[in-house]
């Protein structure tokens, strides 16, 4: 690979994992998908850091059976469709403004439709992890 191909997958790593940690705080940013995309790029820049985000304890073996099947399990599906809708629940519930809350629900649906697409295992694989 040539060095400056390298080093933007480094960069661009490390922006997903930023990206990623950010959406774990906000409620409208997913965190997962910028996880998947930041173990591409250190899966082809930093053998070390692909190797440190598969071994994350909150998403890591998550991430491990992405990485190894491009698969998610069912459970994390439901459990992201249940954040989703709890926090853009809330969110429209404190907001009073008509156009921010169509939006909001906009932007759920939109989100819901993307995880609804994610491929899925009926279980974790623990041969992943």
């Amino acid at each position: 690979m040539h060095p400056m191909a390298r080093i933007l997958f480094l960069i661009s790593g490390w922006f997903f994992t930023s990206l990623g940690v950010i959406g774990a705080i906000l409620p409208l940013i997913p965190t997962t998908p910028f996880l998947i995309v930041a173990v591409f790029c250190f899966s082809r820049s930093s053998p070390g850091m692909h190797a440190r985000l598969l071994r994350v304890p909150l998403v890591g073996k998550y991430l491990r059976q992405w990485d190894a099947t491009h698969t998610v399990p069912r459970m994390a599906k439901y459990k992201a469709w249940f954040v989703l809708a709890f926090m853009i629940g809330m969110s429209i519930y404190w907001i009073d403004i008509l156009w921010v809350r169509l939006l909001l629900l906009g932007i759920g649906a939109l989100v819901a439709w993307v995880i609804s697409r994610l491929p899925e295992r009926e279980h974790y694989d623990p041969e992943l992890g």
